[in-house]
């Protein structure tokens, strides 16, 4: 596991344990005056500001994913595209010979 993968790991687990921290606060917010109120709003803003942390947290790895998986398709494109266009020619040439077949008959 390289040192980049490592990270990664304890990010997205200092990131999870917060997120599940604050979504547990969450669930218990009433606003029943002016006082909860404003601690409902406070827990609201923690969670937008935690959701901007998840977001700067994931979105690098899924860039990189994506990246990663972009150049993988156009690997394998390199040589899936000329297999697929020689097995048309070999379907084409199979279905002239068909053709011709049937007009003989």
């Amino acid at each position: 596991m390289s040192a980049e993968s490592a990270l990664n790991i304890i990010e997205t687990k200092d990131v999870e344990i917060k997120a599940l921290s604050i979504v547990d606060e969450a669930r218990s917010v009433v606003v029943s005056d002016a006082e909860t109120y404003t601690a409902a709003g406070a827990m609201w803003k923690a969670i937008r500001d935690m959701m901007k942390e998840i977001d700067d947290t994931f979105n690098p790895i899924i860039d990189r994913a994506h990246k990663d998986h972009k150049e993988a398709l156009n690997q394998k494109k390199k040589f899936y595209d000329p297999l697929d266009q020689a097995s048309r020619n070999i379907k084409r040439i199979m279905s002239d010979y068909d053709m011709e077949q049937d007009r003989l008959r």
